[in-house]
Parts: structure tokens; C-alpha cells; sequence
């Protein structure tokens, strides 16, 4: 069939209940050429979509489990999309991993994959089949209920270790949904039944967005897992990264796992993350966004966009030092953390951190606080806030919110959002809330679930954000 279509450059299968080979060579064809290659020499584009009975693209044996066998060949696929196809296990089958790329160049123009609604796939990638997809720019995976891991270990022999690098060496985005058995993304060796989702033998180092969402069994984040002893500091550079979204993902209790790496005083690295838009969203556990100072190891100087979302664990953001790094940061997006009490902690660990008595936010144009039941103030310690381009402030169900901080406040004359679009200008955020409280007893910018939606909802799915 290939060698009638040789100028076929995109071929779309959907909905064909029935269909269980896209190619099937019939018996009547020579026993001789059995072994040869059926090469789509054209072919850029290949969807195969709601294709319930579908055992594989080509085969002469019907009852084959994996999609592609090494008797066809995809030259210049660049994009290909497998959604709800229930009875495929494996993508690739052993023969095709086996094949050189000198042998076989298959998929080795890919660069973005799409893999949805397999219900049986246990994992996409086999180790072998890594140096083919080193073109692959956008690898997405939805809803696979069996997968565990999203590349699976190379295999070894008896006795050996497998210290192998996983290497994506031009992937700038990588979006995980709706995987509730993912326990890492490598299936590495490890005594240890708890993995990082990331760990040492992965690189990403032109990576620019990444995306987990409601990846229910993965216990440790960790995009870089930056770890002592563990990683090689020339697999952390990522400082490309744009996006990292987080979100439904129920066994999270932190997403910067820096235990074990130490900056020196006055030492001046290059920051070994950096983020421009975090979000985090609906997890539960979550009680800190990192677990030691990150100061010198997050490139927090960059960060411009930050929304936390549904953490019912999470007392507070930043401790005082740690937000004076935060000298990009636009937009603060702040909901539904039912038990925080301030912004930035007071203290730490009891004791109140010696720094500058002014802390500057010069770039922060939005805040915005919703539905923060116990949030009594922004910061509670006697710190002085430079707000200089601050406009608009949203302040919705938060009634324990009687004081801003306990300092002085100094920024412009801004825009106070009470009901949807509907709002006051002031000049001091302090006295504001005193006056609220005191004079009116009101509880501060209170809004009904009936009024309209304001121009916040743009930052509450950075996601769509795409400046």
C-alpha cells in the first residue's frame, strides 16, 4: 500500500469501530518479501483516533499487541496523535527498538506526540527507542490509567547496573493529565517504593512549560530534584523553563525538594532553576513550596506570575528574605487555602530573620486574595512594604483580614475591587482595612458568588497566560 501512496503527507483515521490493521498484506503476496520495510516516505502527519478494535498499523499477523512493527517505516513523521485506542499495550514493538538508526531512520523526525485514552498502554516510551526521538519539541500523555512510568528501563543484564541519562535534548513541553498510577516518569532502580517523579538520570535542558495535572500517585514532584550527591549539576540546566503548572495532584507535600545543596555566603552562582509563571493547584498536602531556603539555588528573580490554588495544608508563601527576591513578580494570585495566616511568614523556624526593615515589590501590578478564611494579614511582622506599581488589589472573603502589615505601606493610589468591576480608589491599604473594620464593622471587600467575574480570572489558569 505504501508504494501506491507515495506522495501521502497526512493520514487521519477516526472512528472505525471495526478496523484492526490500518495495513494488512494479504496472504497472496511473495513469501520473499515478508522481511522488507514499507516506508511512508512523505508522510508529516499521522492521527489514528476512537479505533476500539485497533491491534496494529501493519502487520501480517493480526493478533500483534504493538501499534508499529519494524515492516513499516514513518522517514519524516513529524507529528502523531494516538487517542482511544483500548486494546494497544505497547507502542513499539522489540524488532523496531532493536533496528539501528543507521538501519531504520523511523520516527526520527518526530516532534510532537500526543497519547490520550489508552487504557491499556502501561508506558509509551522503551529505552531503546530514546535515540530516535531526540527531534521530539512537544510530548503530551491524558488519561492512560495503566501507565506507571512514561519511559521504561532499558534492559540489562544479570548483574549489571543501569546508570543510563535520559536525555530529551530538544523537549520544550511536556504535559502529564489525568495519569492516577504514574509513579515517575523513568523507571529507575531503586529499594525505595516512593520515587521523585524527576529524578537524576533525566534532562530536559531546553524545557519551557511543564504540566502535571491530576497525577494522583506521584508523592514527590521534584522537577529537578536537586539532591546532593545525586545529580550532576550540568543535567540542571533548565533555565529556559516558562511554565510550571501543578495541579490535582494528591499526595504532594512539596514541589522543590533543596535539601543537601548549600550556597555560601556572597558566593555568586547561576541560579540552577528558574521559573517565570508557577502555578499550583488543588493539593492537598502541599504544606511548603520548597523545603529549605532557596536563596541562591531558585532563580526567584524572574519569577513574574504566581497563583496558589486549593492548598489546605499551606500556612503561608515566603519567608521575609525569600520575597525580597521576588523583584519581577507582576501578578500574586492567592485562593481557597483555607488555614494561611499570612503571605510571608514573620518568622522562621521562631526566629524573626534580620534583614532590611523594607521589603520591595517594584514590579507587582496585581493582588489578589480570595475565600482566605484565617489570612489576618499580609505580613505579620513590623515590616515596611514598597508597592510603587501596584494598581489593583481584590480582596474577596477574607475576614479576618484587619491589616495589611503592621508597617507602613508606600505605593500609589490604586484600585480596591469590592463587587466584580465595581471598587474604590485608595492610597493606603492599611488604613483601608482599619476602616472597613472600625467604622463600618464590614467584613473588608466582601463580593456574593453571584457577582460577575473581574479581570483576575485571567491569572487563575496560567495555562491560558500566554504572556
Amino acid at each position: 500500500m505504501p508504494r501506491q501512496l507515495p506522495k501521502l503527507e497526512r493520514l487521519e483515521v477516526r472512528e472505525c469501530r471495526e478496523l484492526k490493521v490500518i495495513v494488512l498484506k494479504n496472504g497472496g503476496e511473495e513469501e520473499e518479501n515478508n522481511n522488507n520495510t514499507n516506508s511512508f516516505l512523505q508522510l508529516t502527519s499521522l492521527t489514528l483516533e476512537d479505533l476500539q478494535s485497533l491491534k496494529s498499523f501493519f502487520t501480517y499477523r493480526s493478533e500483534t499487541q504493538s501499534l508499529f512493527t519494524s515492516q513499516v517505516a514513518f522517514p519524516v513523521l513529524e507529528y502523531l496523535k494516538i487517542r482511544k485506542l483500548p486494546t494497544i499495550i505497547e507502542i513499539w514493538d522489540k524488532q523496531l527498538l532493536i533496528a539501528s538508526e543507521k538501519e531504520s531512520k523511523s520516527f526520527c523526525q518526530l516532534k510532537g506526540m500526543t497519547v490520550s485514552d489508552c487504557e491499556k498502554l502501561e508506558h509509551v516510551v522503551q529505552f531503546n527507542m530514546l535515540p530516535r526521538l531526540q527531534n521530539l519539541n512537544i510530548f503530551r500523555e491524558d488519561n492512560c490509567p495503566k501507565v506507571e512510568v512514561v519511559v521504561s528501563e532499558k534492559e540489562k543484564e544479570e548483574g549489571t547496573t543501569n546508570n543510563d541519562i535520559i536525555v530529551f535534548s530538544q523537549l520544550t513541553t511536556l504535559n502529564l493529565y489525568n495519569l492516577v498510577s504514574l509513579k515517575s516518569f523513568y523507571n529507575w532502580s531503586t529499594r525505595s517504593e516512593a520515587q521523585p517523579l524527576f529524578n537524576h538520570q533525566v534532562s530536559f535542558p531546553r524545557l519551557e512549560t511543564l504540566i502535571l495535572n491530576n497525577c494522583v500517585n506521584s508523592r514527590e514532584i521534584h522537577p529537578w530534584n536537586v539532591q546532593a550527591g545525586k545529580i550532576s549539576l550540568k543535567f540542571l540546566d533548565v533555565a529556559n523553563l516558562n511554565k510550571l503548572i501543578v495541579r490535582n495532584c494528591s499526595e504532594v507535600a512539596e514541589v522543590f525538594q533543596l535539601e543537601g545543596l548549600n550556597v555560601g555566603e556572597g558566593q555568586h552562582v547561576r541560579p540552577l532553576i528558574e521559573v517565570r509563571m508557577m502555578e499550583l493547584d488543588a493539593l492537598p498536602k502541599l504544606t511548603c513550596l520548597w523545603n529549605k531556603d532557596p536563596h541562591g539555588i531558585l532563580g526567584l528573580q524572574i519569577l513574574q506570575y504566581l497563583t496558589i490554588k486549593k492548598c489546605s495544608l499551606l500556612r503561608n508563601l515566603f519567608t521575609c528574605s525569600t520575597a525580597m527576591a521576588l523583584q519581577q513578580l507582576k501578578v500574586l494570585y492567592l485562593e481557597s487555602c483555607p488555614v494561611m495566616e499570612e503571605v510571608i511568614a514573620a518568622t522562621e523556624d521562631g526566629l524573626k530573620e534580620v534583614i532590611d526593615d523594607v521589603i520591595g515589590f517594584p514590579k507587582l501590578e496585581w493582588l489578589i486574595l480570595k475565600d482566605l478564611p484565617n489570612l489576618n494579614s499580609f505580613c505579620n511582622a513590623k515590616y515596611n512594604f514598597n508597592l510603587p506599581s501596584l494598581h489593583r488589589v481584590v480582596l474577596e472573603r477574607c475576614p479576618n483580614m484587619h491589616n495589611f502589615t503592621f508597617g507602613q505601606v508606600r505605593m500609589s493610589q490604586i484600585f480596591v475591587s469590592t463587587h466584580g468591576y465595581d471598587g474604590l480608589q485608595i492610597e493606603d491599604l492599611n488604613k483601608y482595612l482599619k476602616e472597613r473594620l472600625l467604622l463600618k464593622g464590614e467584613e473588608c471587600a466582601t463580593v456574593d458568588k453571584n457577582d460577575h467575574y473581574g479581570d483576575e480570572g485571567q491569572f487563575s489558569n496560567l495555562e491560558r497566560l500566554s504572556e
